[in-house]
């Protein structure tokens, strides 16, 4: 599990993937992961006073999150939820 912890397995969900073409022939944005399965992941809680929010498909979560929780902020971004320009390299 260590291998999973720290700046360096951060910084290798950027690093270029085996039996992959490159990040750059991928035309990936640094802000992407190089596998678009990659997650951080977290070994603890997270306690909802370092939240302050989430992204959302559509408009409809968005007015139903914000009634529920009317203290978060909520953003749409369907885009994020559908696959990347990539995908044909991972599937």
């Amino acid at each position: 599990m260590a291998q999973r912890k720290g700046v360096a397995a951060f910084n290798q969900l950027f690093a270029d993937f085996p039996g992959k073409p490159t990040r750059q022939e991928m035309k990936l944005p640094e802000r992407y992961p190089t596998n678009p399965q990659a997650e951080v992941l977290v070994f603890d809680k997270i306690e909802t006073k370092y939240i302050i929010g989430a992204v959302v498909e559509s408009s409809n979560d968005k007015a139903t999150l914000e009634l529920k929780y009317p203290t978060y902020q909520f953003a749409v971004c369907p885009h994020l939820f559908g696959p990347r320009e990539d995908y044909e390299h991972w599937k």
